[in-house]
């Protein structure tokens, strides 16, 4: 399916799971548990704040159009929204501490 079918729900939780999975596999090398890894990965997750003004630049720059930028705003807050909640189901599945 071509990105643009994908609606910001879809690409957040592909956001995040990528995320947390690159994360958790850098944590995983460096020598922490698997369990501590994914925790950890999933900490990390969510599109930062800077996103935001990247996302800008693109739109400013014209490397990205309008309904992209509206796109990508979208994702990122709903990331930075649902990150807690992604973080509080990682951590069920990991209990860490």
């Amino acid at each position: 399916a071509a990105i643009h079918n994908w609606i910001p729900q879809d690409m957040v939780l592909a956001l995040l799971g990528v995320n947390t999975s690159i994360n958790a596999l850098l944590f995983r090398l460096f020598g922490d548990t698997a369990k501590q890894s994914l925790y950890a990965g999933a900490l990390l997750a969510q599109a930062g704040e800077f996103s935001f003004v990247l996302a800008a630049f693109g739109r400013e720059q014209q490397i990205i159009d309008e309904s992209n930028y509206q796109l990508a705003v979208a994702v990122i807050a709903l990331s930075l929204l649902l990150s807690p909640l992604w973080v509080q189901l990682i951590r069920r599945h990991t209990d860490p501490l």
